[in-house]
């Protein structure tokens, strides 16, 4: 937790700053024999799992947008913290 109650998240310039991989190819790779083999994106990496298509609702307000995905928001709060 942060050390002060209040804190400002730093944001990045755009909402596909971030390395985003569809589940759809992880779950193919790990249907394969690709998925005995390590993914190098993964590296030393947080990995956050959650939607971005606005039909899920899981949209928030930004400086950024107004329809900003709210798994993009925590991982520029991970960021900042």
């Amino acid at each position: 937790m942060p050390s002060e109650p209040k804190q400002l998240i730093q944001y990045t310039h755009g909402k596909t700053d971030y390395l985003q991989v569809p589940f759809a190819e992880v779950w193919q790779r790990s249907q394969s024999m690709q998925g005995n083999q390590p993914d190098p994106r993964f590296n030393n990496a947080i990995v956050i799992i959650g939607s971005t298509a606005t039909s899920l609702f899981d949209v928030k307000v930004s400086p950024l947008d107004v329809i900003h995905p709210g798994v993009m928001i925590l991982a520029n709060a991970i960021d900042t913290y």
